[in-house]
């Protein structure tokens, strides 16, 4: 029977692992069994597939603003603390989040397995290695209305805030305070690319994520569970967006909070 429902992906390619396969066999040598796992080659592994895809993200105009949907609750700790929170991608609802490219993995599990070795221990470190990764999450402003799914997964529903800045004065801020802490290594920044191109870990994202049009501030700790950084010399370019369903009183209240925390009068209702 014709199935007539399906719609096909036409990114729905693997990638060729055949060169990661040659060099994973060359460094296992002869190891197998309890002899592989004994020398837990799994850093050497991850580190070898990272160089498969090194590809930094894209960056949009310094200028492009960008927005960061908040909860009442978190807002409310915005205006107290001035400060954005990154948190681990290994605590994001998406378990797949900054984790290795899925065709790399299942080809070392595969080699794995081949050689006698159950890749429990593998696992643990691609796990450990997603968690090293301390991620602040955006979305592109492109156009008046915002995708509603947003305010309702990130902001708690139409009663959240939306706080917006352009990106290149964020990014120089957060690159700043990130390269200052001992406990922190690197910086990248951009847009998050869905399934295709490949870019760095965790600027890979599958496409049922799409609408999400994700601009990321990303470095990675082996030390600290989250990272807060200060954002008050930024509060006179900070606005606020408000959801085209959240009452009039809200906007008000929101406004009248905002204006006493010494913020510009830069409020919008989306799509308004």
């Amino acid at each position: 029977m014709l199935d007539d429902h399906y719609v096909a992906n036409p990114n729905n390619a693997h990638l060729d692992t055949s060169e990661l396969e040659g060099e994973l066999n060359t460094f296992f040598g002869m190891r197998s069994g309890q002899d592989l796992e004994n020398a837990a080659p799994w850093p050497s592994i991850h580190n070898l597939i990272e160089t498969k895809v090194p590809t930094a993200p894209d960056e949009p105009p310094d200028n492009q603003l960008i927005c960061r949907y908040l909860s009442p609750t978190k807002f409310l700790w915005f205006l107290s603390q001035k400060e954005i929170f990154f948190g681990k991608a290994n605590g994001f609802d998406d378990s797949c989040d900054s984790i290795i490219p899925e065709d790399y993995n299942r080809c070392v599990k595969i080699l794995l397995t081949k050689r006698n070795v159950i890749p429990i221990a593998w696992d643990e470190h691609v796990r450990l290695m997603q968690s090293r990764w301390l991620i602040s999450c955006w979305t592109e402003i492109t156009n008046p209305h915002d995708d509603n799914l947003l305010w309702h997964r990130y902001a708690g529903g139409k009663y959240g805030v939306g706080i917006t800045l352009r990106y290149g004065m964020l990014r120089d801020l957060f690159k700043k305070a990130l390269e200052a802490d001992r406990n922190t290594e690197g910086f990248y920044a951009g847009y998050v690319s869905y399934e295709y191109p490949l870019r760095i870990a965790p600027f890979n994202k599958r496409q049922i994520f799409r609408n999400e049009k994700e601009i990321r501030f990303v470095s990675r700790t082996d030390i600290l569970a989250h990272k807060q950084i200060e954002i008050a010399d930024l509060i006179s370019e900070i606005g606020l967006r408000i959801s085209p369903e959240a009452s009039r009183d809200h906007y008000d209240a929101i406004r009248d909070l905002w204006l006493r925390s010494g913020g510009e009068d830069r409020i919008h209702i989306a799509g308004e």
